[in-house]
């Protein structure tokens, strides 16, 4: 029997045991047909081009607060690019309390919160058009939220 026999051989036993698993992993994980016909990979091609632009937008956006403060000179391209994308005022804030939160995190991971995070978390804040209050807010949520999961205080807070 040749490889590609073989391999022809294997892709049809494949099949027939996901057939046979397919219920049993249902029933496993809470589902029904109609759940996985909702997530078939065909639906991954029919996807509005405007969510790929999102995406792409996010991932500069987070690319673009990482590397503060040395990549603040691109801030003001990302934001008319948006713009011009026409992403919605509230959706690129929300976006933009979401990654300030998600840095705070990064910052408190190690259970330390530096000077230099400080400072660049400020920077962001201002970029982002977060008062002091509202970065504030978000700031001691998370670490609140990080003091529990540790079970210690973060230090320089």
């Amino acid at each position: 029997m040749g490889f590609l026999d073989l391999l022809h051989g294997a892709r049809g036993r494949a099949s027939t045991l996901d057939e046979r698993s397919r219920a049993n992993l249902l029933r496993a994980w809470g589902l029904d047909e109609s759940d996985l016909e909702e997530r078939t990979p065909e639906d991954a091609g029919e996807k509005n081009p405007l969510d790929y632009d999102r995406s792409q937008w996010g991932r500069k956006l987070r690319h673009i607060l990482d590397g503060l403060p040395d990549s603040e000179s691109r801030w003001e391209h990302l934001i008319q690019e948006g713009r011009a994308k026409r992403f919605d005022e509230d959706w690129m804030r929300g976006l933009m309390r979401d990654e300030f939160a998600m840095m705070v995190r990064r910052a408190v991971a190690d259970r330390v919160f530096t000077d230099r995070e400080r400072q660049k978390l400020d920077r962001a804040r201002t970029l982002i058009g977060l008062d002091e209050d509202e970065a504030r807010a978000i700031s001691s949520s998370v670490v609140r939220e990080a003091e529990s999961f540790f079970g210690e205080q973060v230090e320089g807070t």
